[in-house]
């Protein structure tokens, strides 16, 4: 369950501790960056709440910051510990950058209990050999202060 939450209902955790905020300098004051955050309605401010969006941790504001500034896409460590996990922003695709899925594979139940055993996914997969060289060039190509 997470924090703040209660079977679905929004509760009000105290904050404690530090958050972080990734932003361009002319947005520090955070009491008029929730007023006029209340003109562009978002996630949890609306026209009648202002809201200033904060992070847990400095890197997950610089993520935040990477979207609002136009990124086509941010990279992450995964949360198994193990590679890496990828938000591609479709829209923000400039003309020299391109998505194609190649194949599409069913998770069922089977092969889902097979992952979590720790059968390796060619095993599962085999057709996915083929892909895990261009895998791991994607993996090498992560900014130095990204790799694990």
């Amino acid at each position: 369950m997470r924090e703040g939450c209660i079977e679905g209902r929004v509760t009000r955790p105290r904050i404690s501790g530090a958050v972080f905020r990734a932003d361009h300098p002319a947005h520090t004051d955070l009491s008029r960056t929730s007023e006029a955050s209340r003109s562009e309605p978002g996630r949890f401010n609306t026209s009648r709440f202002g809201a200033v969006y904060l992070s847990r941790e400095p890197e997950t504001a610089l993520r935040e910051a990477a979207f609002d500034s136009g990124a086509e896409a941010i990279m992450w460590p995964s949360a198994t510990g193990r590679g890496v996990s990828l938000a591609v922003f479709l829209d923000r695709l400039t003309s020299g950058s391109s998505l194609d899925v190649i194949h599409t594979f069913e998770l069922t139940p089977t092969v889902l209990n097979s992952v979590e055993a720790g059968v390796p996914i060619v095993t599962i997969h085999p057709l996915l050999a083929t892909f895990a060289p261009i895998a791991q060039g994607a993996a090498d190509e992560r900014h130095p202060e990204d790799r694990g």
